[in-house]
């Protein structure tokens, strides 16, 4: 009879493990949007390390007010050139940018856009507020 387990006492530890996992979920979702913020130290783009301070800090190093993400030297002189060809321009030594190039901006744009909507909806603020009541106890 020693080796019964009570129905209640597992199915309180599993209800612990699911709020446990639930949680763990739940701040990786904001650290994952928070890692990809303004001020992030890397490129959003190819992920390497970016040398120009956060706008946000006053008397710093300005971003090219035409691009409105935290990219890397190299991924913002693309990106330039991306809108540059959209508009018809566009640097003609670069020949390697063609429509499969084009492809690549477009889709990675709109994935960015996609984050941005999810960040902005009304369930991932549902979400934030949770962890802050929760950080706040």
């Amino acid at each position: 009879m020693a080796d019964i387990i009570s129905i209640c006492d597992k199915l309180d530890r599993a209800k612990l493990e699911k709020d446990v996992t639930l949680g763990r979920r739940k701040q990786r979702a904001i650290e994952h949007l928070f890692q990809r913020s303004c001020c992030a130290v890397d490129c959003e783009k190819c992920g390497l390390p970016v040398t120009r301070a956060c706008p946000k800090d006053a008397g710093e190093t300005k971003r090219d007010h035409r691009v409105p993400y935290q990219f890397c030297d190299d991924c913002t002189e693309e990106f330039i050139d991306y809108i540059e060809r959209l508009k018809g321009r566009g640097d003609p030594d670069c020949y390697w940018r063609n429509e499969a190039w084009l492809e690549v901006w477009s889709t990675w744009i709109n994935h960015r856009a996609a984050l941005d909507r999810h960040a902005r909806s009304k369930e991932f603020a549902r979400l934030l507020k949770e962890v802050k009541d929760i950080t706040s106890e």
